[in-house]
């Protein structure tokens, strides 16, 4: 990564807004569902300027009724990072999902100061909704070496990543999808660009691999804020990450449109910087599934070859009885026990 980029992703380019009128005690009531990623990734504080607690908007995009988990993650690592100093980067988080939300309602985030140590800080965020904390996130900074935009680097310091492997075509090459669809369900009008890479290598049977090239929309821009370049990574890393677990299905005696699937824990690493509006290719496999459950890793690399991000998710795979039909898969209402406002 160039000297450039970094320092082009050293300043915030924007504060939180300030608070609307129109809204109401709880701060999330009056949001508008948000059409493109910038929007969908700022977010407003709920309960008066100087609160660690933040609404981010319902996601317009999302088109199934359950919230995309990559959603809920972006705007989760969003507030956490607009608890924290300039000179601090975020270099890795660790998050649990606990309930499925509501994808017509905007989410709050309660952001917790746990560390501001002399290199790193720490933030714990629970995302609620209906009073009710549907995720839980580790999130931890490092302080930011200025010279390059990136995390402190001790001179002489180990210094190594994993190669991009060979016969992975470019994005100029690939499928490109604009109307992303999860188990054969429409689900979702992507915010920018996805492009399968189909392997040119030869790969173990047993082991289940995916790759996709991404970037965020150019319109409207990201801008130079390297906190809303991380969140947009974590977005897009959702799309495919669990799915890769049932790549080898496709052909096998499992039909992978009678699987449900729903995330239980996901974790990201941030070794460099990068822009989100640039290309990026996400290599990821699964290598193992049992018990229901599937264990999925990725790894994120931009057209220079730079490892830029590490990714693991782990999720729920259950195989749905076959006279289920299609319709079936997807929730059509909120549960019972979620009342009319929060």
């Amino acid at each position: 990564m160039t000297t450039d980029t970094g320092e082009a992703l050293r300043d915030k380019d924007a504060l939180v807004p300030p608070q609307d009128d129109d809204q109401d005690s709880r701060g999330a009531t009056a949001l508008q569902p948000a059409l493109n990623l910038k929007d969908l990734l700022t977010l407003k504080r709920a309960a008066g300027p100087d609160s660690d607690l933040f609404a981010g908007p319902p996601d317009g995009m999302w088109m199934a009724p359950r919230t995309f988990g990559g959603t809920t993650v972006a705007q989760a690592l969003m507030a956490a990072c607009l608890t924290v100093s300039n000179d601090r980067r975020v270099h890795s988080l660790h998050s649990y999902f606990l309930l499925g939300g509501n994808a017509k309602m905007p989410i709050l985030f309660q952001v917790h100061r746990s560390l501001d140590g002399k290199s790193f800080s720490n933030r714990k965020v629970q995302a609620i909704q209906y009073r009710r904390v549907i995720l839980e996130m580790q999130v931890s900074f490092q302080v930011c070496d200025p010279t390059w935009g990136g995390s402190k680097q001790t001179e002489g310091g180990i210094v190594h990543q994993r190669a991009l492997p060979e016969g992975v075509p470019p994005p100029s090459e690939c499928r490109s999808i604009k109307d992303y669809k999860f188990m054969g369900v429409p689900v979702a009008t992507v915010p920018g660009e996805l492009r399968y890479a189909r392997p040119r290598v030869s790969r173990l049977p047993a082991e289940s691999l995916n790759m996709v090239w991404f970037k965020a929309a150019l319109d409207p821009p990201l801008g130079n804020w390297y906190a809303m370049h991380c969140a947009a990574a974590a977005y897009f890393s959702d799309f495919e990450l669990l799915r890769t677990s049932a790549v080898n299905w496709k052909k096998g005696d499992l039909d992978p449109r009678l699987m449900f699937s729903a995330s239980l824990c996901h974790s990201m690493w941030f070794h460099r910087p990068f822009r989100a509006d640039d290309w990026a290719v996400h290599l990821m496999r699964s290598p193992v599934a049992m018990s229901d459950r599937a264990l999925c890793a990725g790894h994120m690399y931009n057209q220079k070859g730079d490892l830029v991000v590490s990714t693991v998710q782990e999720g729920l795979m259950r195989v749905r009885p076959k006279d289920q039909s299609p319709e079936d898969r997807v929730e059509t209402k909120a549960p019972d026990y979620l009342p009319a406002k929060l």
